[in-house]
């Protein structure tokens, strides 16, 4: 199980992101997007797959600590899962790519400008939600988007 998410997770960021997004370069990171975007929607659902996998694996630990100590079992399981709920809901931010550069018709009333600005506010979301350390990531200033 560990594994699984150790290698589902391995799948999105270096496999997938790495791949299609030019630091930067908001244009080029949306034509590779779009051109890969079942590669991309790929990446995503293996970031759900990976989160999916957290609360078995949660469960476990929490029996297999149990009978050291019940209460820092419970308090670790409880942390983990808080963890996992707010990476979920961060994902929220990669499907709003493929909602930005979707082909429906409400976004006709943009721009390609517009939309990629769209594409990149939601990326730089995903970016200072994630991969920036603890909650300091409120204060900090973004100056690169990628």
């Amino acid at each position: 199980m560990y594994l699984f998410n150790i290698l589902a997770g391995l799948f999105g960021e270096v496999f997938v992101r790495n791949n299609l997004i030019v630091a930067g370069d908001a244009a080029s990171t949306v034509h590779r997007i779009m051109a890969s975007s079942l590669l991309f929607r790929g990446g995503i659902a293996g970031d759900l797959l990976m989160h999916a996998s957290d609360v078995p694996t949660i469960l476990i630990f929490y029996v297999l600590l149990k009978p050291v100590s019940k209460d820092l079992s419970l308090l670790a399981a409880l942390f983990n899962l808080v963890q996992t709920a707010v990476l979920v809901a961060n994902k929220l931010t990669l499907v709003a790519v493929v909602v930005f550069l979707g082909n429906t018709d409400y976004l006709k009333a943009f721009d390609s400008r517009q939309i990629q600005s769209g594409e990149c506010l939601s990326h730089s979301a995903w970016i200072r939600l994630l991969r920036r350390p603890g909650i300091f990531w409120l204060y900090l200033p973004c100056d690169r988007v990628f």
